[in-house]
């Protein structure tokens, strides 16, 4: 079957209005599912999302800061963690 490796390139836009928008490239073709955390100052929430390699977020806070990281899931159990994206104030 096709791996499902580490997320990699993990990146997050502000899109203004308390969105933004979450991309990373998937490593491998065997991910199936992946969950997204995301993080701020006043703590973390768990988004999932099916295949894919973006996601649109909205309801933040403006001007409070945000990172994400990502696990890929393929089928049987997690890989492991990426990276955390670069903090991006959204507005």
């Amino acid at each position: 079957p096709p791996s499902c490796g580490t997320p990699i390139n993990n990146l997050l836009t502000a899109n203004g209005g308390g969105t933004a928008t979450f991309t990373w490239m998937p490593v491998g073709e065997g991910c199936t599912a992946f969950a997204l955390y995301i993080y701020s100052p006043s703590g973390a929430r768990l988004v999932e999302t099916l295949n894919s390699n973006s996601l649109a977020v909205t309801g933040l806070n403006p001007n409070n800061w945000y990172t994400f990281t990502i696990i890929g899931w393929n089928g049987s159990r997690w890989v492991a963690w990426a990276n955390y994206a670069p903090w991006v104030q959204v507005t």
